[in-house]
């Protein structure tokens, strides 16, 4: 066997390689396939932030809420808002 270090550039390993790449960085003949990690990445962006939106109401309700902890949360939340909207532009 030949030490990867040294097999040809053009080997089968080479292209399964870059066809492995293209199927994860979304081609332009895998269309479908992008459109599908776009949507499920916003459907756990979703997920993510209405989890977010139950700790910020428990953290409220808790008589010693941590006020600095309360504003990293809300954060968190604004940022995952902001980026759902970005996606969803683009699906």
């Amino acid at each position: 066997m030949i030490p990867v270090n040294r097999m040809p550039r053009n080997s089968l390993r080479d292209r399964g390689y870059r066809i492995v790449l293209q199927s994860f960085c979304g081609s332009n003949d895998n269309r479908g396939d992008a459109y599908m990690s776009l949507s499920s990445h916003l459907t756990e962006l979703r997920k993510k932030h209405e989890i977010l939106s139950r700790r910020i109401e428990e953290e409220q309700r808790s008589p010693g809420a941590d006020d600095l902890h309360l504003v990293d949360l809300k954060r968190q939340k604004l940022h995952l808002k902001d980026e759902i909207e970005r996606i969803a532009q683009q699906v």
